[in-house]
């Protein structure tokens, strides 16, 4: 019997040895699987967090241009200017000829020369501007009057 017991003591233990070692390599393989799991986990993380990052730039600069178009729109003005031609009379149903000039600026800075544009304003009532639809309104001649230089 102690024949046995010493023949089946190293089958045993090699046994044993062999399970203990299946063991070891399972627990390893589940440990990698988890450390593999977190890493893919905080791959992921980095990469919403590189989009986000992306995206936040992408609008801040979208918000500059935006901003710095405006203040440019808003520092361009057009100037205007009239000039009533000489030889029209205030008489109703007279022909007045305005000289109308417009150029673009940015700050003080002229960007364009004056653009020239002529109109004839009747003076007297509606019914005379209404015989010539070609020429301006009516309610133009107040506001050009104001205008008016010299």
């Amino acid at each position: 019997m102690t024949m046995l017991v010493a023949a089946a003591l190293p089958v045993a233990v090699l046994g044993t040895a062999v399970l203990a070692g299946y063991l070891t390599y399972l627990r390893m393989k589940v440990s990698l699987a988890r450390q593999q799991e977190s890493i893919s986990a905080a791959r992921a993380w980095a990469e919403v967090r590189e989009r986000v990052a992306a995206e936040r730039i992408r609008a801040s600069e979208e918000a500059a241009r935006a901003r710095a178009l405006d203040d440019l729109l808003s520092s361009l003005r057009v100037e205007e200017r009239a000039f009533r031609r000489p030889g029209g009379g205030c008489l109703p149903g007279k022909r007045k000829p305005v000289l109308l000039e417009e150029r673009i600026c940015l700050h003080q800075l002229p960007l364009s020369g004056w653009s020239q544009q002529e109109l004839t304003v009747y003076a007297g009532p509606a019914e005379a501007a209404a015989k010539h639809p070609k020429t301006a309104e009516t309610s133009l001649t107040p506001k050009l009057i104001g205008l008016e230089r010299r």
